[in-house]
């Protein structure tokens, strides 16, 4: 009786353990990329998630085939670039910051420089760039606390909401009718009339990301203070805090079915949040260098980084 209990409660454990395998899935070590010969700063994939597109200190920027991981493309400039880069939303162009203060857009197919976004070299460096939703407008920041509208089609510059501080991160609602930027403070404007709609702090510290999940029900934030805060969007109230990173956060993102975060540190470790349970359900480690940046496929399988080493890593869910 003892002997047929036992081995019925054994393998309900069991049953529970595979289920729960299934559930709790982790990133694991897939492949390394090499090929920059200086530290690489920012990583992002293309909308199909078949490209990565990486921005380096060795003033190029590079275009990678995920699955054979060999280099497709490379664009050198002089200055060199400042790190921020983005795929626009139909994967055909990178937009993407030089030292020098423009924004340069390229053909992701030809590789030819499309437009050249000016206006801002003699201001401050561009600190940072994302398409609207629809890919006719790019929003950049800079570190004179300016924030910029530009229309891809043209390259004019269409609207300048003053800041006050040096922009750390911008970003679109997901309807496209919202910025988000990060600075010392969280500052929220309405595109159409480029007035500010709300302001969000709570913070002394300054905040390094900031941007709203792609169902528009939260924002997340990535504070000086190594920690992530999750603000309801529709009433600014600060709901969660997430707390473990030992050093400045310098990348996040959210998932496309917003459920789960990842950051990235100089604590060199990257993290995988859950959202409603609001702690890390997954930390990887064994970086030796600082971690730069990170982004996440679509289906949210994937995983690319990169660091001071020069090497790109992808890792994929086992």
């Amino acid at each position: 009786m003892m002997i047929k209990r036992w081995l019925r409660l054994s393998s309900i454990w069991k049953g529970w353990i595979d289920e729960f395998d299934k559930i709790r899935k982790y990133f694991k070590a897939a492949k390394v990329i090499k090929g920059h010969h200086n530290k690489v700063i920012n990583v992002k994939f293309s909308p199909d998630d078949t490209k990565i597109v990486s921005s380096s200190s060795d003033r190029t920027i590079r275009l990678w085939d995920v699955m054979s991981g060999k280099e497709i493309k490379t664009w050198r400039e002089n200055p060199g670039y400042s790190g921020a880069v983005q795929f626009s939303p139909d994967g055909n162009t990178i937009a993407a910051c030089v030292l020098n203060g423009t924004i340069q857009l390229l053909n992701v197919n030809s590789g030819v420089q499309v437009i050249e976004l000016k206006g801002n070299e003699q201001l401050g460096l561009m600190s940072c760039i994302q398409f609207s939703p629809d890919g006719k407008t790019i929003v950049s920041g800079s570190h004179d606390g300016k924030i910029r509208i530009w229309d891809v089609k043209s390259g004019s510059e269409l609207q300048k909401l003053e800041g006050t501080n040096s922009i750390n991160d911008v970003n679109f609602s997901p309807d496209g009718q919202c910025i988000i930027a990060a600075s010392a403070d969280i500052k929220i404007w309405n595109v159409a009339s480029g007035d500010m709609v709300r302001k969000l702090t709570k913070t002394h510290h300054g905040i390094t990301h900031a941007q709203f999940s792609p169902d528009g029900l939260y924002i997340v934030s990535s504070e000086f203070d190594y920690t992530i805060q999750i603000w309801d969007a529709a009433t600014g109230k600060d709901v969660k805090k997430l707390e473990g990173h030992l050093g400045t956060i310098t990348g996040v993102k959210i998932s496309s079915d917003s459920r789960t975060i990842v950051s990235c540190s100089y604590d060199r470790t990257i993290r995988v949040w859950d959202v409603k349970l609001g702690t890390a359900i997954q930390i990887v480690k064994g970086y030796l260098h600082y971690i730069n940046g990170v982004d996440m496929t679509t289906d949210g399988n994937t995983l690319v980084s990169c660091n001071e080493d020069k090497i790109i890593r992808v890792w994929e869910i086992f």
